[in-house]
């Protein structure tokens, strides 16, 4: 019993490398985020490989001036929202326009991004590492 308690002591004392470790699957194909009303959004993670192939391919040498911060903001909401709405915000539950239900599309996701609040939240969720870890996925799983 001491045993246990002073290897656990010691493993409090270090940070793991292993926390660091995402689920690539999860980064691509998203994870679901709620909202504190029926409202789900499922998001894949910023710079996934799918997002960053689509957005070399399209934008090239702009991406390097849309990651700088040298592009016109228009122009750079434009370029963010066309990437996000095809590989970052992957799904929604609940969503609803003039009080009805809107299923997801792409074209509708882009619609909605243009709203700006909405689509920094959605790039805020896409940027929460740990929501991206296997860690994560492991300790959802213990508590079903």
């Amino acid at each position: 019993m001491e045993k246990d308690l002073a290897k656990m002591q010691e493993q409090a004392k270090v940070y793991d490398i292993g926390n660091f470790k995402t689920d690539e699957d999860k980064e691509t194909d998203g994870v679901w985020f709620d909202y504190d009303t029926p409202l789900r959004v499922k998001v894949a993670r910023l710079g996934n490989t799918k997002y960053q192939a689509y957005m070399e391919k399209k934008y090239g040498r702009q991406l390097d001036k849309l990651i700088n911060g040298s592009l016109p903001k228009t122009q750079a909401d434009e370029m963010m929202t066309d990437g996000m709405s095809r590989y970052i915000l992957v799904d929604w539950e609940n969503m609803g326009e003039g009080g009805k239900p809107v299923s997801f599309s792409q074209e509708k996701a882009a619609e909605f991004l243009h709203i700006k609040d909405f689509r920094d939240e959605i790039l805020a969720f896409s940027r929460q590492r740990e929501r991206y870890t296997r860690e994560v996925e492991a300790i959802a799983g213990k508590n079903l």
